[in-house]
């Protein structure tokens, strides 16, 4: 969906899938498993920071600027409104 709305240029400077993606997420090629989490995470009340915290409790570490960097796509995408 992201890529549809966002086309292939956007979607390659989305931290969470692209070249510069955190080790740890590049070594377990889960960058697609982290995004599913980080949307099902969003209840209108979490912060980003809260959101990144959950995520990483159930799947590994993920730095908080990579988090921020998705859901700001997914906002741009009109998947989430952040406001």
């Amino acid at each position: 969906m992201l890529l549809d709305r966002l086309g292939e240029e956007r979607m390659a400077k989305i931290a969470l899938f692209g070249a510069d993606s955190d080790r740890l997420i590049k070594t377990q090629n889960s960058g697609s498993m982290y995004a599913y989490e980080i949307i099902n995470f969003i209840d209108g009340k979490k912060t980003v920071g809260a959101i990144r915290d959950a995520v990483a409790a159930e799947l590994g570490p993920i730095p908080l600027e990579t988090v921020n960097d998705y859901l700001e796509a997914c906002e741009q995408a009109k998947i989430i409104s952040l406001h």
